[in-house]
């Protein structure tokens, strides 16, 4: 708890000492209103002057409510603040508590509580600073007047940031795509161009957020005329506002960057460039001034395993390096071929794989800390746990599901053996605690992973046509299961309910399907998408699951004529985004859209993103410009 200075204050009542908030200029706005959102105020706020922040574009937050009341005879020492308003991340924040009563002087503050970094509470009352951190921070203050009579409220300050959400389109000109950043926390849904002046025929390949989304990484492809040179750009969107990428890199070409090329705190980002043909080196650019371009290792791509652990993916083989003081080594070289990917990785762990036939892979497992790896040949699926500790194996003769423990692997002495017929996928929840799996008889089965033996079962009511292995939420607490339509099942200390259908019937079961679900990241609720409407035409919908049973689908958005191309979720599982190909000629020729929709609505709307387009003739052919990729900030 902050130990404010014991000086006498000179605020005698109720008498505001924020800058700029005199009483020739205070601006109460309307009460059912609140400030504008558009220029940085909270929508629907108390009465009470204008949210926001001189940098955000509205006034420094200020709350004088009580005031009027200032010059009753007051015996009783109160706070009369009645909330704080909301802060954004990053954006100065300034707001003076009000008390009276007492002995009407002297009033000092004190803190119980933390706020969030970067604020702090002054002995008169102000909460000054610029927050650094997001979240709902609930504090007590209490007030002290000359008396040593005292007082306590309590109070919450929301600090949010801006949500972005950015996409790649070539709305404004055919076949040039843009980088575009979108404000989804702005009902007006106000937009800035994140890549440089393009000329044509110059693009933005592709685009990854860090970890942290204070950054977004992109590839300027800028065309024939230049012999395909790739550029890396980087976009800070850590400040009030998204600025405009800078050039980063420009030798040669830029191999993408990738989600896993950024260090996990956002702090470094690792890629890959084509120095000459089919040679391939290893850059580093990072903070604090993201301008120093500084060659790793030789190599094409890279993915961090850890703070001080990447992978470096070569043309020749994967290696590995950890981070000193003087930069990577020079890679440890793993003896796999090129084409492994990254399957699961845990803080000093990393589970890789490939498949070398339909339903035949190999994997491989190295613990970077301990030195152990074993390799493995599988025929028909394998999985690693979210903490690389645990594989699971599908096998063949006999068919069966073999879990074995990667430390000290031994391939004749499994943790547990499932004499159960295997098909060709096996997940894990994101808590490791569930294996799933689909029996060769179409029997879908979750076992749960727990401190004492594992224990299978399986989830009845629905039977699988394909090979897809039941989905966790993110919690734990639900199963998705897609055969044709999609259905769930509630997880409880029994293990798995039985699975409850919970899209609608299909306009034509031989033909039509739903393509895709997804659980929302705080597992509260889903979407899904495909064909329960009209034959061929594909609508998405929302699921809430926060009660006991799932409550009946809502329709996001269905069009006349089309398909749902892409779909995520918000990582406050407030909004789902979606591109939609959708024309009249669909699907010879379409215009590809994309809308978001929050499900916080009652009746969720679907509004458009990018600006309307329409299909061209170019000669014999038309050309549908369109939203060819997007995502939300982390």
């Amino acid at each position: 708890m902050r130990q404010p200075l014991r000086i006498a204050c000179l605020t005698t009542l109720a008498v505001c000492v924020v800058a700029n908030c005199s009483s020739t200029d205070r601006d109460f706005g309307d009460a059912s209103a609140g400030g504008d959102p558009s220029q940085g105020g909270d929508a629907g706020s108390p009465a009470g002057p204008r949210g926001g922040s001189s940098a955000d574009g509205g006034d420094a937050p200020s709350d004088t409510a009580g005031a009027a009341g200032a010059n009753a005879t007051v015996t009783e020492l109160a706070i009369v603040t009645p909330s704080l308003p909301g802060g954004r991340l990053n954006v100065p924040y300034e707001v003076q508590l009000l008390a009276e009563g007492g002995s009407g002087e002297g009033y000092q503050f004190e803190l119980e509580g933390e706020l969030a970094a970067g604020l702090e509470l002054t002995f008169d009352g102000t909460i000054v600073g610029t927050p650094s951190e997001t979240g709902e921070f609930a504090i007590t203050v209490t007030v002290t007047d000359s008396n040593d009579s005292q007082t306590s409220r309590d109070f919450v300050l929301n600090v949010t940031r801006k949500r972005w959400l950015a996409y790649v389109s070539d709305e404004l000109t055919a076949k040039q795509n843009l980088l575009y950043a979108v404000d989804l926390a702005n009902p007006l849904l106000p937009r800035t161009e994140l890549s440089p002046g393009l000329a044509a025929g110059e693009q933005v390949d592709t685009f990854t957020f860090a970890p942290d989304g204070s950054r977004l990484a992109f590839v300027v492809n800028r065309g024939e005329a230049k012999g395909y040179l790739r550029e890396l750009y980087i976009a800070d969107l850590s400040g009030v506002d998204a600025k405009p990428g800078v050039l980063i890199a420009t030798q040669g070409g830029v191999y993408w960057p990738r989600a896993r090329s950024w260090a996990l705190d956002s702090s470094e980002l690792l890629f890959g460039v084509e120095t000459a043909t089919d040679s391939y080196e290893l850059f580093s650019v990072g903070a604090p001034d993201w301008s120093a371009v500084t060659k790793v290792a030789d190599g094409w791509q890279a993915d961090w395993i850890s703070q001080g652990l990447a992978l470096l993916y070569s043309k020749q083989g994967t290696g590995y390096a950890r981070r000193g003081k003087d930069g990577f080594p020079a890679p440890q070289i793993l003896t796999f071929s090129a084409d492994l990917k990254v399957s699961n990785a845990a803080t000093e762990r990393a589970g890789f794989g490939r498949e070398v036939a339909p339903c035949t892979g190999q994997a491989y497992f190295v613990d970077f800390k301990g030195g152990d790896s074993a390799a493995f040949e599988t025929y028909t699926s394998y999985a690693f746990s979210p903490t690389a500790d645990l594989i699971a194996i599908g096998r063949t003769s006999p068919s069966r599901v073999d879990l074995h423990r990667l430390a000290g692997y031994d391939a004749a002495a499994p943790l547990l053996t499932l004499d159960i017929p295997s098909a060709c996928s096996i997940g894990w929840s994101q808590d490791g605690e569930w294996l799933t799996f689909v029996g060769a008889d179409g029997e879908p089965h979750a076992t749960h992973i727990g401190p004492g033996k594992p224990v299978n079962y399986n989830i009845e009511g629905v039977t699988m046509e394909g090979t897809n292995a039941p989905r966790s939420s993110p919690d734990g607490s639900w199963f998705g299961l897609l055969p044709r339509n999609l259905f769930v099942s509630s997880v409880g200390k029994d293990g798995p309910a039985a699975a409850v259908q919970v899209s609608g019937k299909l306009p034509n079961e031989k033909s039509d399907f739903i393509h895709d679900f997804r659980f929302a990241p705080n597992s509260a609720s889903l979407y899904f998408y495909g064909e329960q409407e009209v034959s061929d035409v594909a609508g998405i919908y929302w699921v809430d699951l926060s009660g006991s049973q799932p409550a009946a689908y809502k329709k996001l958005y269905m069009p006349a004529l089309g398909n749902i191309q892409q779909a995520d979720w918000s990582a406050d599982s407030t909004t789902v985004g979606y591109r939609v190909a959708e024309s009249p000629n669909f699907p010879s020729s379409s215009p590809v859209n994309l809308y978001v929709s929050s499900v916080l609505e009652p009746a969720p709307k679907a509004r458009r993103i990018n600006r309307q387009l329409y299909c061209s003739a170019a000669g014999a052919s038309t050309y549908c410009p369109g939203v060819s990729a997007f995502a939300f900030q982390p």
